[in-house]
């Protein structure tokens, strides 16, 4: 299987497959998450990544087998391993998360999992109320255009400053370029993941 080289959090070099996404701080340039899609999350990429103290973020879909009065017990059941879990879902499914959801998501948060928003967009942001959240994903759409675009900059601006608000962490998809990197860190986003860091 191949494999690809990075630098975790604590200095240590890693090697794990590049099939996906690296989260990294932009001021240190070392990766501190990896993000998974559906049915990724292996236990040897997730033994890997407790060993390295990486944060791995996955769907909540992934959980979809599971009843949500059962998340914090059958979850939690990994020990360590809960704490260093950011499950992820879109703006679009905690809007419409019904009052038993929206219990789970509480529960999931109280057991020490981290809960992500991921692709929020500016006329989303009252969803940041919805749910005990830890993170809000960028929409990668928006970081496509951040060059070129008064209005994505304004509207990347104005959800960073939100979330920042509430002490959630901010975290920038589909990062392809150096200059993108440079106008995030301006606006003051220090987490990034997408094809510059590594292709999944």
């Amino acid at each position: 299987m191949k494999t690809t080289c990075f630098t975790a959090g604590q200095g240590q070099t890693f090697r794990v497959s590049p099939a996906f996404f690296h989260r990294v701080n932009l001021g240190s340039g070392a990766v501190v998450a990896l993000r998974l899609g559906l049915g990724a999350a292996t236990s040897d990429i997730l033994e890997a990544a407790r060993r390295a103290r990486l944060l791995v973020s996955c769907p909540l879909a992934a959980m979809a087998d599971l009843q949500p009065s059962d998340w914090p017990q059958r979850l939690d059941s990994t020990g360590d391993a809960a704490c260093r879990v950011e499950l992820s879902l879109t703006a679009d499914a905690l809007a419409g998360c019904s009052i038993d959801m929206l219990l789970g998501l509480s529960n999931l948060r109280n057991a020490g999992f981290r809960l992500a928003v991921m692709g929020l967009r500016r006329h989303q942001l009252q969803v940041l109320s919805r749910g005990p959240l830890t993170t809000v994903v960028l929409d990668p759409g928006l970081v496509a255009c951040l060059s070129d675009c008064q209005q994505a900059v304004d509207e990347l601006s104005s959800i960073t400053v939100a979330a920042q608000l509430l002490g959630l962490d901010v975290v920038a998809a589909g990062v392809e370029t150096m200059p993108q990197c440079r106008l995030l860190t301006r606006l003051g986003i220090s987490l990034a993941e997408g094809e510059l860091f590594a292709k999944p």
